[in-house]
């Protein structure tokens, strides 16, 4: 349970700094989006919640391992 709300504010501070313009992936964003990403998060869905295109979180994933070139 505190982890899940850590885990919201994490998600919810790197959701405000994407909108305001911020394109930067800090490494609390970082692991929110591998978490997504394990637990079968739809791309659409991260993207959203990131405010981002598809695009760039599919870049973010490669770059981070997650998924091959």
């Amino acid at each position: 349970e505190a982890l899940s709300r850590q885990m919201d504010s994490a998600y919810q501070q790197e959701r405000l700094a994407r909108k305001n313009g911020s394109g930067d992936w800090t490494e609390a964003a970082d692991d929110a989006l591998r978490t997504m990403f394990h637990r079968g998060v739809v791309l659409a869905q991260i993207a959203h919640h990131f405010n981002c295109k598809p695009g760039a979180v599919v870049a973010r994933l490669k770059k981070l391992g997650c998924l091959s070139e």
